[in-house]
């Protein structure tokens, strides 16, 4: 099994499974699902008690994933503890941007074209995490449409866009 490391915000880590002492992965699932969910579950069992904190983050197959909530312990035994540990793909990021319509809008509605409308998104997300978002491949020439989102999150404008200009997204990872 491929060793898996926790790196915590605060740059110090450490790994999941640890020779000469009880601390194995024994549940891994990775869920991905178009235009949906992104996500890496763990369950880790241990006979110490270990720190994991928003933030933690594990890379899996080259991709990234962040602990957004805190983990679940369980006492199983008199010297046994259970972790259950939820990572989320760098797209969840998009949850904490809130969908802002430029300045001269009027009311909450915006006529643009698919590119338009992503380099909006892309703009909002960055707002919330500088330089970190850019636009990559997308459809030319799309119809220009005028859509109102306001309310929402800039991901679920993304998956809503999709799902208007039937298409679909893939968030990749530089670095």
């Amino acid at each position: 099994m491929e060793q898996i490391i926790v790196l915590h915000p605060d740059g110090t880590s450490f790994p999941l499974i640890k020779r000469g002492k009880t601390c194995a992965v024994t549940k891994a699932e990775q869920r991905c699902a178009l235009l949906g969910e992104d996500t890496v579950t763990l369950t880790v069992v241990t006979t110490e008690r270990l720190n994991f904190y928003i933030g933690d983050r594990i890379e899996v197959f080259g991709k990234s994933y962040t602990m957004n909530q805190p983990a679940v312990l369980k006492k199983t035994g008199t010297r046994k503890l259970e972790y259950s540990l939820t990572f989320e793909g760098v797209q969840y990021e998009l949850i904490d941007a809130q969908w802002l319509l430029p300045d001269e809008t009027v009311l909450d509605t915006f006529t643009g074209n698919l590119e338009d409308f992503l380099t909006m998104l892309v703009n909002n997300a960055n707002r919330v995490f500088p330089g970190r978002w850019e636009k990559g491949i997308f459809p030319d020439d799309t119809e220009y449409k005028t859509l109102s989102y306001s309310g929402r999150n800039c991901l679920e404008v993304l998956q809503a866009l999709c799902k208007e200009y039937s298409t679909e997204f893939e968030i990749t990872q530089a670095n």
